[in-house]
């Protein structure tokens, strides 16, 4: 999945079936005409904060994450075909990924916030209500983590795309370097699938360094 803002800036969501890993990243892709640049970092999930972590899901030379740039072409109302250039952490340089990536059908229906109402069970059997503004509370943390959230429109809402900022109180370790941190995501509403399933991606900064927690909630 490839989520992009109006203002170039993306998030992105990779799951491999046969290792169990997933790589979530961001960065910010600019258009001149149909020829697109821009930058990029991917994080496997193995950087998550606490106990979302998994195990093993490291690059080849162990590294966590990976940086650097994309290039490529906009095919309009079709798509968009892309070259990655990223170096790992340890500094190794990978090899260069294609990414083929269609335009979502999702992405042409409608992003009122109205669509997001409703109640959604999250990772470790969380909560999580959003009402018709777009106010978040999630409940049943086994970490004790209070959390306020706002869901908002992008734009005037003609697209099937979000985004979020919660703080992050009270939690328990492991879960307690996200206290006191503001956290952002992306998001998009999948109703193709049943149940409904909210799919995005969340990120913090901490001591200069960007996490990522790859979100998805199903819808009750």
């Amino acid at each position: 999945m490839f989520l992009v803002l109006p203002n170039g800036d993306y998030s992105s969501i990779s799951a491999t079936q046969a290792t169990g890993c997933t790589t979530v990243g961001d960065g910010n892709i600019m258009a001149n005409g149909t020829n697109l640049q821009g930058s990029l970092k991917v994080v496997f999930d193995s950087a998550d904060v606490g106990a979302l972590q998994t195990a093993g899901c490291v690059f080849s030379d162990g590294s966590p994450d990976a940086t650097g740039f994309i290039n490529g072409a906009l095919s309009q109302g079709s798509g968009i075909n892309l070259m990655a250039f990223l170096t790992t952490e340890a500094g190794t340089l990978l090899p260069t990924l294609t990414l083929n990536l269609p335009l979502s059908p999702l992405y042409a229906k409608p992003g009122p916030l109205s669509r997001l109402q409703g109640t959604y069970l999250v990772r470790q059997n969380e909560v999580l209500t959003i009402d018709a503004n777009g106010v978040a509370t999630l409940t049943g943390s086994p970490f004790g983590c209070t959390v306020n959230e706002l869901y908002s429109q992008v734009g005037d809402g003609s697209h099937n795309i979000y985004t979020s900022s919660a703080t992050y109180s009270g939690c328990a370790s492991p879960d307690d370097v996200l206290n006191g941190q503001t956290v952002t995501g992306t998001f998009t509403l999948d109703d193709t699938v049943t149940p409904v399933q909210l799919i995005g991606v969340e990120m913090y900064i901490m001591a200069k360094d960007t996490y990522f927690i790859h979100f998805v909630g199903t819808k009750q």
